[in-house]
């Protein structure tokens, strides 16, 4: 799992400015499983890591 900034600042259009991070989930082969984008960092994080403990 990372956060990172840099993902939102390229929305565009009514997005744009309407997230502060980007949080991914990878896997071992470096493909992105699950993106969640939210206002603050951490939030909507528990229920993004609740559903891939449930997979």
């Amino acid at each position: 799992m990372d956060s990172t900034k840099k993902v939102t600042k390229k929305l565009a259009g009514e997005a744009a400015r309407t997230a502060a991070w980007s949080t991914n989930v990878g896997n071992e082969h470096g493909q992105v499983l699950m993106s969640v984008m939210t206002s603050i960092e951490g939030c909507g994080l528990g229920d993004m890591v609740k559903g891939l403990v449930q997979r």
